[in-house]
């Protein structure tokens, strides 16, 4: 049996690291302990260790050999640890000229992925995870184990720090490639762990989108929640294909108008924002980049409020009781590039509202083939409790329930993906609606501010 070394503590944060260090900040949960996590005093004579987010165990001893990639170097991993070798390779050759080739089995200079999934996880008085791994490197070569390729690709990750920061260069840099003799244990806190990305105030096109990722997946990042639709535009390509009979709404004109507007006030250093929207073909496509860097996408289109962009668009969702009022010579609301908020709000009352809300929603959950589509629901303040509680109700299985007024039909108008009502999938209180409410099946209820803290502090696995 491995005898373990007494752990070598966390290193003060490089400036290298500067961006990591202050995204790990912003989120909160990078820097948290992961389970079992054992607190370590800094020490700043240890090298090789400033890693974010902080492993469970970092444990290395400086009287041993490190090791050292030689142009002979090869990755080993086959089955379900293939294409994460592959790519990790990809990035080897770019960074070091060698050649680096990927092989089934193996011996000597190599770095070693293998999935096994009744591997241990020796960390005291913690249970293996899907992520759990186990990273070893000594003079010989490199071994990470992990319980599935995700929890590989993160050791990848792990090891990629380790590494000089050359390992990220596009061209080859003759250095002294070396990764001190280490040994780590390391699995997620929280198996939710996810940023947003807001391209619908300012539009980002799809390779911005794909280098976002790239950094989230370095982080161990796990989803990336997609801001597709507010107030300010719309940015997502709604197709007629497979519209209800009788259904008058033209939706590709939601990006065709609504994919030109954007901020046009108060932007970040009072830049303008900008236009754009993702065809359903680029969409699928950022979806399959994330989910080959095991990042879930969660889009998110706002209903029943911060919908500017799609009454400007749809005419036929103006009603006398849509907000605010349209124009009488349009026929839809002006455009609003100002960064107000909680003003706009669909009819409630109005069939083809839960028509749109039904169309919009199977697309763009059929386009994502992921756990979870967000239709927002926050920041409702001029529609009021009332009217929200009776759209949210109206828009699951079960309806609107006694007393309340929906349109005929209520059945069936869900979408084919689990909906998140709060302000975010993973928790926290919803503006406009205090308390819970008897949503269906497909709904998840909004927090109440106590329960978000709660949620927050332990995490979720949403």
């Amino acid at each position: 049996m491995r005898k373990k070394r007494s752990p070598v503590p966390p290193l003060r944060r490089r400036p290298h690291l500067l961006f990591a260090a202050v995204l790990a900040t912003f989120v909160g949960l990078l820097t948290a302990p992961s389970a079992g996590a054992q607190e370590t005093p800094a020490d700043p004579a240890s090298g090789g260790t400033a890693l974010v987010p902080r492993p469970v165990l970092v444990q290395q001893d400086a009287d041993e050999q490190p090791f050292v990639l030689r142009p002979t170097l090869k990755v080993v991993a086959r089955g379900e640890t293939a294409d994460v070798g592959e790519r990790f390779a990809a990035q080897l050759r770019r960074a070091t000229g060698f050649r680096v080739p990927v092989r089934s089995h193996g011996h000597g200079n190599a770095v070693r992925l293998t999935v096994d999934p009744k591997a241990d996880y020796t960390v005291d008085g913690a249970a293996p995870t899907a992520e759990s791994y186990v990273l070893d490197v000594n003079s010989r070569g490199v071994s990470i184990t992990a319980r599935t390729a995700h929890g590989a690709f993160n050791g990848v990750q792990t090891l990629r720090q380790l590494l000089p920061a050359w390992a990220a260069s596009a061209t080859p840099v003759v250095t002294d490639w070396r990764v001190p003799a280490t040994h780590i244990e390391d699995a997620p806190r929280f198996s939710y762990r996810g940023v947003m990305l807001d391209v619908a105030r300012s539009f980002q096109d799809v390779d911005e989108v794909k280098r976002s990722i790239d950094t989230l997946s370095r982080m161990k990042m796990s989803v990336l929640h997609l801001h597709l639709a507010d107030d300010q535009g719309w940015r997502i390509e709604i197709t007629n294909d497979g519209k209800e009979p009788g259904d008058p709404i033209d939706y590709t004109a939601l990006h065709r108008e609504s994919g030109a507007t954007a901020m046009n006030q108060r932007g970040h250093r009072d830049e303008l924002g900008r236009t754009g929207y993702y065809t359903q073909e680029q969409y699928r496509d950022i979806v399959a980049y994330a989910k080959e860097r095991f990042v879930t996408v969660v889009p998110e289109v706002d209903v029943p409020s911060h919908t500017n962009a799609a009454l400007h668009a749809i005419p036929q969702l103006n009603t006398d009781r849509s907000l605010p009022a349209p124009d009488p010579a349009t026929g839809v609301v002006d455009w609003n590039g100002s960064g107000d908020v909680g003003y706009s709000a669909l009819d409630e009352r109005h069939d083809l509202t839960y028509t749109f809300v039904k169309h919009v929603f199977r697309q763009l959950a059929e386009m994502t083939g992921g756990p979870y589509v967000h239709i927002g629901g926050d920041e409702s303040h001029a529609m009021g409790h009332e009217r929200y509680r009776t759209l949210a109700q109206c828009s699951t299985l079960q309806g609107g329930g006694e007393g309340h007024l929906c349109p005929s039909g209520p059945e069936g108008r869900s979408t084919t993906a689990k909906v998140a009502l709060s302000d975010n999938v993973v928790g926290g209180p919803t503006a406009g609606l205090a308390g819970r409410q008897a949503c269906g099946d497909h709904v998840r209820p909004p927090l109440g501010a106590a329960e978000a803290d709660e949620a927050g502090t332990r995490g979720s696995t949403a």
